[in-house]
């Protein structure tokens, strides 16, 4: 939410009042979102796939302020394209898809920026969405580990797409754009999208994210470089 927390203040710098978010039945990004716009006193509406049951993160989203879009299900990116047609008629502005905006990509790379060196000889292992995130601890970090991101679903390239045009609008050498190509290896989905992963981690995490790759990294942990660095990046 660093990020997208400055995106919006910039939007409503702008004379934003009103803007929208789209989600799927498991992020939990409009949460984040719904509570941004009610500590700026701007208006939200939040799109998501028409279910029977309200999803908690979207009920939650709901109880800040935010005004409920539900489309019926389909893919993500028609979800959002829908939310977005609905925001505009009523004069508002759409929040980035996957909130993928170069701020929160900067705001990554400073935190990225205070691992300690000693962490980085080895191996780093990473969830992958949109590959947002990725973007900025890639651009933050002092010196590039072999990277492995695990996908959560998302092909690789719109996940390329995003992490290079990212790195672009944070002002990414072509040097270093190289050399996380060649230190990058994105391993695909260990099960679907929707389906949870149940394994336990020592400290909070995403069933739908984070937690897939720690159960990657249990699977491969005696193959991979010490000192191995986990990214959790949210619960």
């Amino acid at each position: 939410m660093r990020g997208i927390a400055l995106h919006i203040e910039g939007l409503k710098t702008k004379g934003v009042s009103l803007i929208g978010d789209a989600c799927t039945r498991f992020s939990k990004s409009v949460q984040g979102v719904a509570a941004i716009a009610k500590m700026l006193d701007m208006q939200c509406i939040v799109g998501y796939p028409r279910t029977k049951e309200l999803p908690p993160q979207i009920a939650k989203a709901q109880e800040l302020g935010a005004e409920l879009y539900p489309v019926p299900p389909g893919r993500t990116r028609i979800i959002y394209y829908m939310t977005r047609k609905y925001v505009q008629s009523k004069n508002g502005t759409m929040l980035p898809f996957y909130l993928a905006c170069p701020e929160t990509t900067s705001a990554v790379a400073k935190e990225a920026a205070t691992v300690s060196d000693k962490l980085l000889t080895g191996t780093l292992v990473i969830c992958i969405g949109s590959g947002t995130i990725l973007s900025g601890v890639l651009l933050g970090l002092a010196q590039l580990p072999r990277t492995f991101a695990i996908s959560s679903g998302m092909s690789w390239q719109h996940q390329r797409d995003n992490l290079y045009k990212l790195l672009m609008l944070n002002g990414c050498s072509y040097d270093r754009q190289a050399a996380i190509g060649n230190q990058l290896t994105v391993v695909p989905p260990l099960m679907p999208y929707e389906q949870v992963c149940e394994i336990e981690t020592l400290f909070p995490s995403s069933p739908t994210y984070d937690k897939k790759a720690w159960l990657w990294l249990t699977q491969n942990v005696h193959n991979l470089k010490e000192p191995i660095l986990f990214w959790n990046i949210g619960a």
